[in-house]
């Protein structure tokens, strides 16, 4: 009998031995499982920064890019405008102050719209109802609807679109 006391008592020492590695196994795992869950975590964080910061240089490099276009796209009407004020100069005084007064307008507009650029004899003469023009603004050909010429405004219509446009924002 007292042989299996002892026998019991191993045992029980035995698996109290392996309850406690099990708890520190277990302990072990927790510690783990969290470890990777902030691993993971801040690696998700790292992509997130390092795409923010991609998607921030990217639009740096687009504005820079846009404004280049602008500053490109402004300087041939500066130089028509050098061309223009010597040429009619020489010419009538008098009409050099419209040209001037008609280039600003032309600079307040977007970039991507081209100016109304006519010889002389032309200029007088606006386009005509039905006429189809080029809206550079919009890529396409529009027709002409309606015609102020007092202000200095048409209405044109690319295909169920409406627009009024000034006219040096056309071309024929």
């Amino acid at each position: 009998m007292e042989r299996l006391k002892q026998d019991y008592q191993e045992l029980l020492d035995e698996a109290r031995h392996y309850l406690m590695h099990s708890r520190g196994f277990y302990n072990n795992l927790l510690n783990t499982r969290r470890k990777i869950m902030e691993h993971s975590t801040d690696l998700r964080f790292k992509k997130m920064r390092d795409v923010s910061e991609a998607a921030a240089m990217a639009r740096s490099i687009l504005h820079k890019k846009v404004r280049e276009l602008d500053v490109s796209a402004k300087q041939p009407s500066q130089n028509n405008k050098a061309i223009r004020s010597s040429d009619s100069s020489a010419t009538n005084k008098s009409q050099t102050a419209a040209d001037n007064k008609e280039l600003t307008t032309a600079d307040r507009s977007a970039s991507a719209v081209k100016v109304f650029n006519q010889s002389k004899s032309d200029k007088s003469e606006p386009p005509k109802v039905g006429d189809m023009v080029h809206v550079s603004s919009l890529g396409k050909k529009v027709t002409v609807l309606k015609v102020d010429s007092s202000k200095g405004e048409i209405v044109v219509q690319a295909g169920n679109m409406k627009l009024k446009l000034k006219v040096t924002d056309i071309q024929r």
